[in-house]
């Protein structure tokens, strides 16, 4: 490893016998482990055989995300947005990227994109593992420009090129005269959102529906199994497969490609879905009886609730794991030979991330509905938050409601374009910026103390709606430079004293 024990990190990948992670401050590539094929030493070396690969880039190549393979190491530069990979390249999981497109590598096994060279991409991915006692690996990509999936490397169950091949069975046949491999036959322009490079498959999130696509081997149904009879026999797959059963139509957020199995984040209801080899339970143990459990009990079950919620989803070789939105908790399961899937509870003091509930400095400007990951770090579960700029200090936050600006039908009219936020609960009111700080405009039933702007405290207020305002929202007056403005409403209108709240008082955002 070319980092201290104090170097921080941004992001980590860990493979079978390497690990890999995103140093924060230099934003390179620092990896460790075994080296037989420069998997984890290869980014600056030159030398390059039939069997391995060395990238030859500088030491202090920027990298925005990490992926660690079978025996191989994909990143993705920041400059050019291209991915450059080091190691095993025995398929051309490291170098077939741009080149030419077809079948490649030892004995024609592998299959290169034929890409260009300067191809940029928004994501990558490498897989792979021990297949018959060899590493093997192939790596996929997802193109920045048309969104499209693109992959290289180790192909005999089509785990690279099967995306856009006819749909079904399809690889090489077997000993007894069967296909253990599945083609998705989409369309090559097929728009993606996310990509999980497994052991010997490839699964995608398509763009337009929100489904998940898999391609590869699919011995144990980790390819085509979502959709297959939810059971655990050969209706499904070989002996030990489970299948999801869920409608084709299922939308994820989230996919994650393992050894044999295969799991994603559902949108609707934020539950994991696994489908795929299930010796071990790590494509069924999540609501299982917590405990030992699968063949010999080799496996471990977490027995949770089925309508358990999650925000992140990863699935290992033989074992699951995710983390529950409630609680911020990693909860696994599957095969627990060496405790991988029964986490620590004693041991593990677990702390919510402040996400994006964490105060954050702003220069100047006004609130504005923004991606959180552009103003409190990339957190999960961050979307359509805004930023509250506190005009004295210069400092926001980012919350979990949705932009509340001013729109003419539900504040006072088109000209009511500023808000005004009470600190306490982020809730305020829309009001009119003039001179006497009148004409707030509120929602029924909320306590006018929340929309009297800082260092004003009302005295009175006017206690009778409006007719010509909308039934919905009361006229207030407040007190604002020393005058009080109630005399400004109707003569037919009664005022009444009102006690000061100075925990209400809000800041005044324009």
């Amino acid at each position: 490893m070319n980092a201290s024990k104090t170097t921080p990190f941004s992001a980590v990948s860990a493979s079978e016998q390497h690990t890999c992670g995103l140093t924060k401050a230099a934003e390179t590539i620092a990896c460790w482990g075994y080296d037989k094929y420069k998997q984890a030493s290869g980014m600056t070396g030159t030398k390059r055989s039939s069997r391995s690969y060395c990238a030859g880039l500088p030491n202090t190549t920027k990298f925005s995300a990490v992926s660690a393979g079978g025996s191989h190491t994909c990143g993705l530069t920041k400059a050019d947005e291209t991915i450059a990979c080091w190691g095993c390249d025995r398929d051309k999981e490291a170098s077939g990227m741009n080149a030419p497109k077809g079948k490649c590598g030892l004995q024609d096994t592998g299959y290169c994109a034929g890409l260009p060279a300067a191809t940029k991409f928004s994501a990558v991915s490498a897989g792979g593992g021990n297949v018959g006692n060899i590493m093997r690996g192939h790596t996929c990509g997802l193109t920045k420009e048309n969104e499209t999936i693109a992959c290289w490397g180790y192909d005999k169950s089509k785990q690279a090129s099967g995306m856009n091949a006819t749909k079904g069975k399809c690889g090489t046949m077997n000993l007894i005269g069967k296909y253990s491999s599945y083609c998705a036959g989409l369309p090559a322009a097929t728009k993606f959102s996310a990509v999980s490079a497994g052991e010997q498959h490839t699964c995608g999130v398509t763009k337009a529906d929100e489904t998940i696509a898999c391609w590869g081997y699919d011995r144990e149904k980790q390819s085509s199994g979502m959709t297959g009879t939810k059971d655990m026999d050969r209706e499904c797959g070989s002996s030990g497969s489970y299948c999801a059963g869920l409608p084709a139509t299922t939308k994820f957020s989230a996919v994650s490609a393992g050894g044999s199995h295969t799991c994603g984040l559902t949108k609707a209801d934020e539950t994991i879905a696994c489908w795929g080899n299930d010796e071990h339970k790590q494509a069924s143990g999540m609501t299982a009886p917590k405990g030992k459990c699968g063949h010999q009990d080799t496996g471990y079950c977490a027995g949770l609730p089925a309508a358990t919620k999650f925000s992140a989803v990863s699935a290992g070789g033989y074992h699951t794991c995710g983390v529950t939105k409630e609680d911020v908790r990693v909860v696994c399961w599957g095969e627990n030979n060496y405790n991988q899937a029964k986490v620590p509870e004693k041991d593990i003091k677990w702390v919510k991330e402040p996400s994006c509930l964490t105060a954050h400095p702003k220069k100047s400007g006004p609130a504005s509905c923004t991606a959180c990951n552009t103003t409190c770090g990339n957190a999960p579960g961050c979307n359509r938050h805004f930023t509250i700029v506190d005009p004295k200090t210069n400092t926001g936050t980012c919350t979990k409601k949705e932009c509340p600006f001013c729109k003419p039908k539900e504040c006072c009219g088109a000209n009511h374009k500023h808000y005004v936020i009470n600190t306490m609960n982020l809730e305020g009111v829309c009001v009119r910026h003039n001179d006497d700080c009148t004409s707030v405009c509120m929602p029924r039933g909320q306590h006018p103390a929340s929309a009297w702007l800082p260092g004003h405290a009302p005295r009175r207020v006017c206690s009778k709606a409006s007719p010509t305002l909308n039934p919905t929202t009361t006229l207030i007056a407040s007190q604002c430079r020393g005058v009080i403005r109630c005399s400004r409403c109707p003569r037919w209108w009664s005022t009444r004293p009102l006690r000061q709240q100075n925990a209400l008082m809000p800041t005044y955002m324009t």
